[in-house]
């Protein structure tokens, strides 16, 4: 699998209680419509129970809103995390070999077993390091 499908699919799966949030954000905040509508086409004497029904909704969308922030961050930051971590620990075994391999070493191999990109980079360095090991031997 590549890193763009992980990535994809990671996202998926940690964006599926956010939407649940941002639905709860969605439902308070039309009910705060409503209300304001019942306010304003509706008698005086309702208005205390509407305002009360306006402020109620109000409150339940600010904390889903907070909580799709607050997730959101939460989401971002792991997904981050493991995105660097999945990209870095390759690219730091191909620099390593790398080194190894202009020093003089032309028995380096990374042998990452991966089928993405990154996979076919150490492939292509390996194929490399066993062309210039036949040459120089």
């Amino acid at each position: 699998m590549s890193l763009t499908t992980r990535f994809r699919l990671g996202v998926a799966i940690m964006l599926l209680p956010l939407l649940n949030l941002a639905a709860a954000a969605y439902f308070s905040l039309s009910q705060v419509n409503e209300s304001a509508h019942r306010l304003v086409t509706g008698p005086r004497s309702d208005w205390a129970a509407h305002l009360a029904a306006i402020s109620a909704a109000r409150e339940e969308a600010l904390l889903a809103l907070v909580g799709v922030c607050v997730g959101g961050f939460l989401v971002a930051t792991v997904i981050g995390s493991r995105l660097a971590r999945s990209v870095l620990r390759p690219l730091m075994a191909l620099r390593a070999a790398a080194e190894k391999l202009g020093r003089g070493d032309l028995s380096t191999r990374v042998a990452l077993d991966r089928a993405d990109e990154l996979g076919q980079v150490a492939g292509a360095f390996d194929a490399m390091a066993d062309r210039l090991e036949l040459t120089q031997s």
